[in-house]
């Protein structure tokens, strides 16, 4: 398939401006790092003269019977609000301290891609860096969503959706039959940005 020339040129041009851009790759949940790694090897293959790479894996671990795997996952699924009974994103503070130490250890970063669950937490570093509310030292200019969706957590939702995440470009992929995240919740996360 062709591919549309402005895109090679601004990604050429962000990597002319420094020796590459840095991107921090967050895997969906029930994934790895490695195995994200490879998922998106087309991918890196494709970008491998502009863009690094660092893959990281998320702090909890979960099992999937369903799917007889082991995997990550950025928050503890369990959670539940005693007194509204809402999911929230139980152990978060230690994937925000993951974030800290990352950046510090590994940054600075140009920009998050997230797959999925993935995609859901890089939405809510974008938000808290909109709001000045960012871990320390964590700061990227674009987020890349890929069927991405507004956090079920109350608490992070209100700080996506309440007012336009302002000053992180962003770049969606939607899958039109995508069964686990319909296109209208990827869409309500495009509809977080702008301004």
């Amino acid at each position: 398939a062709s591919r549309p020339q402005h895109q090679h040129r601004r990604l050429g041009i962000m990597a002319a401006e420094k020796e590459s851009v840095r991107v921090l790759a967050l895997h969906g949940y029930g994934q790895t790092a490695e195995g994200f790694s490879s998922k998106m090897g087309a991918v890196r293959k494709e970008c491998k003269a502009a863009v690094e790479w660092v893959f990281l894996d998320a702090p909890f671990v979960v099992s999937h019977d369903s799917f007889d795997m082991t995997g990550q996952s950025w928050y503890d699924f369990s959670k539940q609000d005693e007194e509204t009974g809402d999911r929230v994103w139980g152990g978060f503070d230690q994937t925000l301290k993951l974030f800290e130490d990352t950046w510090r250890e590994k940054g600075p970063f140009d920009g998050v891609l997230g797959f999925s669950q993935g995609a859901s937490v890089a939405m809510v570093l974008a938000a808290m860096q909109s709001r000045g509310t960012a871990p320390p030292g964590v700061s990227f200019d674009f987020v890349c969503m890929i069927s991405g969706f507004a956090p079920a957590d109350p608490t992070y939702r209100s700080l996506c959706l309440d007012e336009h995440i302002k000053g992180v470009r962003s770049f969606h992929v939607i899958g039109g039959g995508d069964t686990v995240v319909e296109p209208s919740r990827s869409e309500a996360a495009v509809d977080a940005f702008g301004g």
